[in-house]
């Protein structure tokens, strides 16, 4: 297999996205758009037939000791729609250039084979949704009698809002300090996702007509991610959180795809509670060239 490193500039676009499409491990944060949006100067390692993509951000944005963002930059790696081995996912860690002389990238849960340059980083988690079965009987039990007290309540759902308010909003509530950069990137992906109508950016406001709680799903056509979920501290007591999955799992549940999530701090047991199942998750790290 002949492996190259191409600048963005002189990748295919379309072919580079209908693999990312159509990998196993298919995700938004390998698309070009995405790419773009995050590192305007990325680079590719990839087979000259396309079969196999590998995103590289080369502006300190993924190759960096001690990066991790699952907020702005979801699980990387080797993406393909051939099988993919050890022996060739080797090969194309090999393949990085010589300049990245550290390396860290968080691996998504298909790119599990242990080496030397591997170690355990965490947990992805998923939820399949899928239609004709009612999703609520695979809830916990504290999940069902949140839901069913809040259903009762007939809280309403905003479909879309301001993307300056949504902004505002997740940086009064995210558990995590939201830098600059940061927000000048949601802002950018925010508009570019919604314009073209990838992404969709749900509100869920209480009995009093007060915002509660806000997420942002990204979908293509094998899979869905829960991207970005902030809350009050009293909507977050009260269970928002299972009201906005069951409705977006209710509305998307006839496309048989699963719902990852990309965005789970302080949120682990709420995803457990609605059925989601845990992967473990690797980082590929690596100082000098082996």
């Amino acid at each position: 297999m002949d492996i190259e490193l191409l600048h963005n500039k002189k990748i295919n676009s379309q072919r580079w996205n209908e693999t990312v499409t159509m990998a196993v491990n298919s995700n938004f944060s390998a698309y070009t758009w995405y790419l773009d949006l995050i590192d305007p100067d990325w680079e590719g390692l990839l087979s000259t037939d396309y079969k196999y993509v590998f995103p590289v951000l080369s502006s300190s944005k993924l190759f960096k000791v001690g990066f991790y963002q699952p907020s702005v930059y979801f699980r990387a790696g080797l993406y393909t729609t051939e099988l993919l081995s050890k022996e060739i996912f080797e090969k194309f860690v090999d393949a990085l250039p010589e300049r990245v002389s550290h390396v860290k990238v968080a691996l998504n849960k298909y790119n599990l084979f242990k080496n030397d340059t591997l170690f355990y980083g965490g947990i992805s988690y998923q939820k399949d949704m899928i239609s004709n079965i009612d999703s609520s009987v695979r809830y916990s039990t504290d999940a069902v009698q949140k839901l069913t007290t809040l259903l009762r309540r007939k809280l309403v759902v905003l479909e879309g809002m301001q993307i300056s308010e949504f902004l505002k909003y997740y940086e009064t509530y995210s558990v995590s300090r939201v830098s600059k950069w940061e927000q000048d990137f949601l802002r950018r992906l925010l508009s570019f996702t919604f314009y073209n109508r990838i992404s969709s950016i749900l509100g869920v406001l209480d009995d009093k007509n007060n915002l509660g709680a806000i997420g942002m799903f990204i979908r293509n056509q094998q899979r869905a991610w829960l991207y970005l979920y902030a809350s009050s501290a009293d909507a977050d007591k009260e269970g928002f959180f299972y009201y906005m999955l069951d409705y977006y799992i209710t509305r998307h549940s006839s496309l048989n795809i699963p719902l990852e999530f990309c965005y789970y701090k302080g949120m682990e047991q709420n995803i457990l509670n609605i059925g989601a199942v845990k992967h473990k998750v690797y980082n590929l790290s690596r100082t000098g060239k082996p």
